[in-house]
């Protein structure tokens, strides 16, 4: 056999339709804890948020013509909660919070809390949304390109020990289809000081642990 002829399992695989999160192998290298070891709960929860930034195709449906691409979640930003992406990925809620917060301050994500109101008029607080920041993900994603901000150069993350925090909030169950506002209000509060913005915004249509602060060389988004 030749080197590159396929095996029987390599051809099987290859009828299997794969698709879902992708992590580059450049994070592992960009997205460390202080121990200099990957900060493997940050990667996953940010190659999830990715997957519903990436833009799906639309094709006609008796063509298979390429027609264009569609957002994959409903209003302007992605809607999840923290408890979401913990049962999701089998993580415990401080971990997935911790993570996320340590994507915010590495500026490569923004989590913005948002009062969103129903379209019977019910008034749901502190729902978030998060907003990757395509010039930063493109920097951990592609060291060696240079983007077009010159002083958001991504290099390695170095993350440290989060000061202390309590949060309250109802389980919100979110399952991998595009997430959808729940009727509870749940309300988060912290030690520390959060960029986390309280706005007031329509309700979209309907459809849907060692770490710490993160520092990189480059300017902090919230």
């Amino acid at each position: 056999m030749r080197i590159s002829t396929p095996t029987a399992a390599v051809n099987a695989i290859g009828q299997l339709n794969i698709s879902g999160n992708v992590i580059p192998a450049t994070w592992w290298g960009n997205i460390r804890l202080s121990s200099g070891k990957p900060d493997s709960t940050a990667i996953v929860l940010l190659s999830e948020i990715v997957y519903w930034y990436r833009p799906a195709e639309v094709r006609d449906e008796h063509t298979g013509e390429l027609k264009g691409s569609r957002k994959r979640f409903h209003g302007d930003k992605l809607q999840r909660s923290y408890q979401s992406f913990a049962d999701q990925f089998g993580f415990s809620k401080r971990e997935a919070t911790d993570a996320l917060k340590r994507l915010r301050d590495a500026g490569l994500i923004t989590l913005e809390l948002r009062t969103v109101i129903t379209a019977e008029g019910l008034a749901l607080s502190n729902i978030l949304f998060i907003e990757v920041i395509p010039d930063a993900i493109k920097a951990i994603t592609h060291p060696s390109v240079k983007i077009s901000s010159g002083d958001k150069n991504v290099t390695p993350i170095t993350l440290q020990r989060n000061s202390p925090y309590v949060e309250t909030e109802p389980l919100l169950r979110s399952d991998v289809t595009p997430p959808t506002l729940k009727s509870e209000t749940y309300t988060e509060t912290t030690t520390e000081i959060t960029t986390e913005i309280k706005n007031k915004t329509p309700l979209p249509p309907t459809g849907g642990d060692e770490g710490s602060s993160l520092q990189s060389k480059k300017n902090k988004t919230a």
